[in-house]
């Protein structure tokens, strides 16, 4: 394809953010590690992020959502009104992205009021990633947030696997 040997690092925000759609997963790596580097040192173009997110919310391949997820992620994408799009992909139709979406929300230990309200929800979900991606996530979250979310669950009659399950009961053991 074109400019597939050029070099990355003189592309634009919006060439980099068109690799995030490249069948070289090498590629669109490179591109996420560079626009990371422009966020951090303040360079990166105001329109980069609104095509991230317009790539996460509208395109039909999941990876290439997910490669748009990642890179706001690493770019600071996730603004107070990007973050409700975040929490909304706690429902969506593709169990990677939901795994992931919990995943973010939970990595500052401090995810959303609807987040919580939602892995409840989520608890009783026979999908094992967004189960273990959650427990993942409660790993680190508050006692008090963490009791929240499993008020009136019966973890016994949640689907059950030898992974998330039983760390969430350990989990929720060690309070104790």
């Amino acid at each position: 394809w074109p400019r597939r040997y050029s070099d990355l690092r003189t592309m634009s925000d919006a060439e980099l953010v068109a690799l995030q759609t490249s069948r070289s997963d090498w590629h669109a790596r490179r591109a996420r590690v560079i626009l990371q580097g422009r966020a951090a040192r303040g360079t990166l173009g105001a329109a980069t992020r609104t095509e991230l997110l317009q790539m996460f919310k509208n395109d039909v391949n999941p990876d290439w959502r997910l490669r748009a997820m990642w890179t706001l992620h690493v770019t600071g994408g996730w603004s107070a009104d990007a973050l409700l799009k975040l929490t909304g992909a706690l429902s969506d139709r593709d169990e990677h992205i939901r795994a992931w979406a919990i995943q973010l929300l939970c990595e500052d230990h401090t995810p959303a009021t609807k987040a919580l309200e939602t892995f409840a929800r989520m608890a009783r979900d026979e999908h094992v990633l967004a189960r273990i991606a959650q427990e993942r996530g409660i790993a680190t979250t508050p006692r008090e947030q963490l009791e929240a979310i499993y008020a009136g669950v019966d973890l016994g009659q949640l689907p059950r696997t030898r992974d998330a399950t039983e760390r969430l009961e350990a989990r929720l053991r060690d309070f104790d």
